[in-house]
């Protein structure tokens, strides 16, 4: 434990030597449909996962996630939570928002219409990464 800041918070996160899915794409041009398939299913299981907890992304693209090792371009770990929006009073409340955040080519109609959203704007970048995973572009 580091002391040398009291007060502050310090992160341990996994390492995920696969690096990020932006760059294995980069790499393969495109996922074949069975890989792009199991890609997705492990995406979306995590996402229920966060929103099971009350927790909006609100930043998901190829960037933001991870995978685990260098040999599995199928198992991933979502990352950068700057943007997420937690509902305190969850499962009562879920998170909603109006502002506008996250990158342009994956944000959901909603966000770009500034009217109110939730969660559902995390299944729709999960589909934008979808289409790119086997298109291999935008």
């Amino acid at each position: 434990v580091d002391e040398t800041l009291p007060g502050s918070i310090r992160l341990v996160l996994e390492l995920c030597e696969g690096g990020e899915l932006y760059d294995r794409i980069q790499k393969l041009q495109f996922y074949q449909e069975h890989e792009a398939k199991a890609c997705c299913n492990n995406l979306l299981a995590a996402v229920a996962y966060i929103h099971g907890r009350g927790i909006m992304h609100r930043d998901l693209k190829p960037e933001n996630i991870l995978l685990v090792s260098k040999v599995s371009h199928t198992d991933v770990k979502v990352s950068d939570f700057g943007l997420a929006r937690i509902s305190r009073d969850y499962p009562r409340r879920l998170p909603r928002s109006h502002s506008i955040c996250g990158s342009d080519f994956y944000l959901a109609p909603e966000v770009i219409k500034q009217e109110e959203y939730g969660r559902e704007i995390d299944i729709w970048a999960v589909g934008i990464i979808s289409y790119v995973l086997l298109s291999g572009s935008l």
